[in-house]
């Protein structure tokens, strides 16, 4: 099934991206790709997202084990009726949980390396299950609207 590939290989490619920051970056300074914009910065992260709730580990288990729950039962009870993009959108929030759930029991932080810098805003750093997870949320809500206004047109027309 290509949503389970998708899903092996970000989660492959999350951490491995985790494993070389780690190897590479842990303990140095940042390694600047564009100055004062964009580097790499290896961060132990033992929160959620921007580092809030620090320590907070059993309610993050119960969180990701309640959202995996939650996909996979959209996956199994409603796969037949969900459109190609929903089921892609599926496949990687899936990855970026579980590409941050690995890090969380095998490490007990998750392995942040991602940093960008807008003027004197320093952006938090993140990683690849962050930015799977990030990233299909803005096009949901994307595709969300689009076919609102699609819709509202097409109510117009007739």
């Amino acid at each position: 099934m290509i949503y389970l590939l998708i899903v092996v290989l970000a989660v492959a490619l999350d951490q491995i991206t985790k494993y070389f920051a780690k190897l590479y970056l842990e303990g140095r300074t940042a390694y600047e790709i564009i100055p004062n914009f964009f580097s790499f910065d290896y961060v132990e992260n033992r929160g959620a997202a921007f580092g809030i709730m620090q320590g907070k580990h059993i309610f993050f288990y119960v969180v990701t084990f309640i959202a995996i729950a939650i996909i996979l039962y959209i996956f199994i009870t409603e796969f037949n009726t969900l459109a190609m993009y929903e089921k892609v959108f599926l496949s990687f929030f899936l990855a970026g949980i579980l590409g941050n759930f690995i890090d969380r029991v095998f490490r007990g932080y998750v392995i942040d390396f991602i940093s960008f810098k807008f003027g004197s805003y320093q952006y938090p750093c993140f990683n690849l299950a962050d930015s799977y997870m990030c990233v299909i949320i803005v096009l949901f809500i994307g595709y969300y609207f689009y076919l609102k206004i699609k819709d509202k047109n097409a109510k117009k027309s007739n």
